[in-house]
């Protein structure tokens, strides 16, 4: 649990232990992060879109096309897709933290 503690306060992905109730959101999620760490931001962008389509009440999905958007400078959307993820579980810590980060770094 410390691990994915000091992983959240770094700005990583928001994937660790919860799954999506839709499969092919996961899938879509995971190609996402793939893209994401190629530095592919547009892959990212598209998948992680397909996965918040497939899944809109998983909290992850969210915060991960957030932290994309924010990177490719789509702040606005980016912040919105944080607050969402917020939103659908305010008790994840790690979800708080990259919004904070976000809106630090704009």
């Amino acid at each position: 649990m410390l691990k994915r503690l000091l992983a959240s306060l770094r700005g990583a992905p928001a994937t660790t232990d919860e799954r999506p109730t839709a499969p092919d959101a996961g899938t879509l999620n995971e190609a996402g992060l793939a893209a994401w760490r190629r530095g592919d931001l547009a892959a990212a962008e598209a998948a992680l879109r397909g996965a918040v389509r497939a899944a809109p009440d998983w909290a992850p999905g969210h915060a991960n096309l957030g932290m994309v958007l924010c990177d490719r400078r789509q702040l606005d959307e980016g912040f919105a897709c944080l607050r969402e993820a917020v939103r659908l579980a305010p008790e994840r810590i790690g979800v708080r933290v990259n919004l904070a980060n976000a809106l630090r770094r704009q």
